[in-house]
């Protein structure tokens, strides 16, 4: 009996809900939707915040995947870098960039050019040669030294310099070490007896009149030669060579060999697998001073990697546009554009740069 009632209440109920089918639909789809929307207005925005940070801390994976370089500053298609190689602590003038090279990058085609300028090219607004832009910089304020170079760079050959970077020479031994040595063509053979020893530059060598105990000799043969960090270094900063080889333009030159020869062994795959990768990343932070981005590096890591193939161009402004003005300025031994005409300077430079873009 009992059980016939409940049924009965069952049916009328349920025939109620029918007969109001609609409005019970409505109340349901109207809570549902009240608590889409509470939750959203909770959860949505904590969403959006975390896919924020992730896509600002993880994008460079998706740009794996793509040909463009966005994150680089550029112009027309092209990203200069300023490298500047100083003597270092060890060394008298320790901050003169006596090495100045513009490496531009060109982001089409992966194209690399290596422009070196020389150390004694006269800057007019600083009222000094270029190798000393740093020394200046830095001793007005701590990294005035990578701004005022880049700014006197930019004087002297009318191409943004969007990112600099300066290293001491010691840490670049220590990083040819690192890397097993590198693989250098010597074009020709030469000797330079006053190669100067670190440490020795004071030394009275007894009253030696010629201060020989200053010096030791250097002797590079012709060829293919295997060199370690402190042969390297010496190859790069030997500047009293007889003949030919004793010029800065010749030295130019050998930096441009010693530098395309470092960039292949640090692209070498079998380096980028290998324990040494972490070492030679501690060691740039330690040697490397840079006003190149953080959110960049992989950027620079992809062209690098994709460049890997191509022969860098090479370029020097030497004695074909340069000259030695016979009256010093200010009593220092300069250069200067032949008959003062810096537009074919900057001529020169734009073709070099943009041949092929």
């Amino acid at each position: 009996m009992v059980f016939k009632d409940q049924e009965k209440l069952f049916f009328k109920i349920r025939r109620r809900l029918y007969k109001h089918l609609f409005l019970t639909r409505l109340v349901v789809w109207v809570v549902i939707f009240s608590l889409a929307i509470g939750l959203g207005w909770v959860v949505l925005p904590r969403v959006f915040k975390s896919a924020k940070i992730a896509y600002a801390k993880y994008n460079w994976v998706l740009s794996v995947f793509s040909s463009e370089f966005g994150y680089l500053s550029s112009y027309q298609n092209r990203t200069n870098i300023l490298i500047l190689g100083a003597g270092g602590t060890n060394h008298t003038a320790s901050d003169l960039t006596d090495t100045l090279i513009v490496v531009s990058l060109g982001l089409k085609n992966q194209d690399i050019a290596l422009l070196s300028l020389p150390r004694d090219l006269w800057v007019s607004s600083l009222q000094a040669k270029l190798n000393s832009a740093y020394h200046y910089g830095e001793a007005k304020q701590a990294g005035g030294g990578l701004v005022l170079a880049k700014a006197s760079v930019n004087e002297l050959i009318k191409q943004p310099i969007h990112y600099v970077l300066f290293i001491d020479f010691s840490g670049f031994e220590k990083m040819i070490d690192l890397l097993g040595g590198l693989e250098i063509e010597v074009d020709q053979a030469f000797d330079d007896y006053k190669f100067p020893i670190p440490g020795k530059e004071n030394d009275l060598c007894d009253h030696d009149p010629e201060y020989r105990c200053r010096y030791q000799a250097l002797h590079f043969d012709a060829g293919w030669q295997h060199m370690d960090g402190i042969t390297a270094l010496k190859y790069v900063r030997s500047r009293n060579a007889e003949g030919e080889e004793g010029t800065d333009f010749a030295r130019a030159r050998r930096q441009q060999k010693v530098l395309v020869a470092l960039q292949k062994k640090v692209l070498d795959s079998k380096l980028l697998f290998s324990d040494k990768r972490r070492k030679l990343i501690e060691l740039f932070k330690q040697i490397i001073k840079t006003d190149i981005p953080q959110e960049t590096y992989f950027n620079f890591f992809k062209f690098a990697w994709l460049s890997r193939k191509q022969t860098p161009r090479s370029a020097i402004l030497d004695g074909e546009l340069l000259y030695n003005p016979p009256a010093k300025i200010q009593g220092q031994w300069v250069l200067l554009p032949k008959e003062n005409d810096w537009q074919k300077i900057y001529d020169f430079i734009e073709g070099f740069f943009y041949q092929n873009n």
